[in-house]
């Protein structure tokens, strides 16, 4: 069992920087654990559990978490899009990585889910409204 594994389960995979601080850890801990691939540091302040599909990975380095048509693949009700979709808070800024692959979703409420992706009917909802999909099924 690798260091992390307790606390990254605990948190569904993805793991803040004051919630290892609160377990004990530190950051030379945190750097140990990245350099020996335990765990990836997303973003800063982000870290998570390596074995997190891709997808998860990026949308964290992104600023967010998993969004529409990409949230539904998580979840296995479809499959992966050709676009990551990501939901970040309407106030985010800095995001990262906004590669013409990338939909953001910006939301002014807290969505309902997982440190991964919102949930199912989140999901559902933001699929029924997004023009990116639209556009790719025309």
């Amino acid at each position: 069992m690798k260091w992390f594994d307790p606390l990254l389960a605990r948190h569904g995979g993805v793991l803040y920087t004051d919630e290892a601080y609160e377990h004990g850890d530190t950051q030379a801990m945190l750097s140990w654990a990245v350099k020996r691939g335990t765990i990836i540091r997303a973003r800063r302040g982000v870290y998570c559990d390596p074995r997190l599909p891709a997808w998860s990975i990026e949308a964290l380095r992104v600023g967010g978490r998993l969004a529409c048509a990409s949230a539904l693949a998580h979840h296995g009700l479809a499959q992966e899009p050709r676009e990551l979709h990501v939901v970040v808070p309407a106030n985010a800024a800095r995001l990262r990585r906004l590669a013409e692959d990338v939909v953001v979703h910006w939301s002014r409420r807290r969505l309902a889910g997982d440190r991964v992706a919102v949930s199912v009917d989140e999901a559902v909802r933001q699929a029924a409204r997004c023009r990116a999909l639209v556009r790719d099924t025309l």
